[in-house]
């Protein structure tokens, strides 16, 4: 099962098209990430929990495709399409 994981589409296109400089970003806030190999499974627990979100999935809906297809080239090879 994979895990869904990354911005929101409005953090995203947010962060995406801002001016490249330093900013503070908020005070006193820890944030942390990991990142595992290993595929996560959810307990029971989880899966029935009252406040799991339901609906969390749908941050990523609305998402635009940034990146172009790879054309293949003879020797079947990916390469750079337009």
């Amino acid at each position: 099962m994979g895990s869904p994981h990354g911005p929101d589409v409005e953090s995203f296109e947010k962060a995406t098209s801002a001016d490249l400089k330093p900013a503070k970003l908020s005070s006193g806030d820890v944030a942390f990430m990991f990142e595992t190999s290993k595929m996560l499974n959810l307990t029971q627990w989880a899966l029935e929990c009252p406040e799991r979100d339901r609906e969390y999935v749908a941050c990523w809906r609305g998402f635009e495709n940034h990146f172009r297809k790879r054309a293949k080239s003879s020797s079947g090879e990916g390469t750079a399409g337009d």
